[in-house]
């Protein structure tokens, strides 16, 4: 309260030894990794520069593939939901990193379809990279990308109330509770559509009154606009 935004990740309880298990796993490159055309570049470029042998998925894709093991960002469904209707078994989710270049932490959910490697196979993938990964329980929108979707919804209700101008906003929340960035800057960076795809999911997972999108926000990812200029 009042502090800087940030979240620090622990092992969950049901994951003992999750971070050792990926340290020992480190070492060897990493092999041939699958990277889709819809994932990260940045990603990309620090898997490379591992030494993985980066093969070009489809190009609407933006899952990670080692081996039978598949890697995709959250948008608000639970790992488990998602390998079921995608037919993906072996699905490991990762919570929203809003710096892939110089990320050095990521929090995964595995699907209860996978397999018991499927975390291991993940963790080392990022530890790789030199982003230690760590485990949460498989629920809607994990725990980053849900905070930041409801802070965005939140703000653009704002805006659209006329209680401040987006600009206002986005200073508001970096000057008076010390966040990194504002809001809607974190929303146009990660795409409007992408927030309000992730508070749908979590509106029809919840069943909560504010997870309930914006009609601003909605409009925005529509229109592909952006808040900020």
């Amino acid at each position: 309260r009042g502090g800087r935004l940030s979240v620090r990740y622990a092992a969950a309880p049901d994951a003992p030894g999750a971070l050792d298990l990926a340290s020992a796993l480190k070492g060897p490159p990493l092999g041939k990794v699958s990277v889709g055309g819809c994932a990260s570049r940045a990603l990309r470029e620090r898997l490379r520069s591992c030494g993985a042998q980066i093969t070009d998925g489809a190009p609407d894709d933006a899952r990670v593939r080692i081996g039978d093991v598949a890697i995709a960002e959250t948008d608000g469904r639970t790992a488990s939901e998602r390998a079921h209707t995608e037919c993906e078994p072996n699905l490991v989710l990762v919570d929203w990193t809003l710096d892939w270049a110089n990320a050095s932490a990521v929090a995964l959910a595995c699907a209860d379809q996978a397999n018991e490697d499927a975390f291991a196979v993940a963790a080392a993938l990022f530890d790789n990279v030199g982003a230690r990964a760590y485990r949460l329980g498989d629920t809607p929108g994990m725990l980053v990308a849900r905070t930041v979707a409801m802070l965005a919804n939140e703000a653009a209700d704002a805006v659209l109330q006329g209680v401040a101008s987006a600009e206002d906003v986005d200073r508001a929340m970096r000057l008076g509770a010390n966040h990194p960035r504002g809001p809607l800057a974190w929303c146009d960076a990660l795409g409007a559509d992408r927030i309000v795809r992730m508070l749908d999911n979590l509106a029809r997972n919840y069943g909560a009154y504010r997870y309930r999108c914006s009609t601003l926000l909605r409009r925005k990812a529509f229109a592909g606009g952006a808040f900020l200029p």
